[in-house]
């Protein structure tokens, strides 16, 4: 999912969201991430 705007951690910028996790976890936890605003 792309960023409105990049995100800065550390160092580097992000321009995505990326989901990283068990295949079996994915789906699951990918159901409680909520955006809600700028960082």
């Amino acid at each position: 999912m792309k960023y409105p705007e990049a995100v800065k951690i550390g160092d580097s910028l992000y321009n995505y969201f990326i989901l990283w996790a068990e295949k079996k976890h994915v789906e699951e936890i990918g159901q409680t991430v909520l955006f809600t605003g700028k960082l």
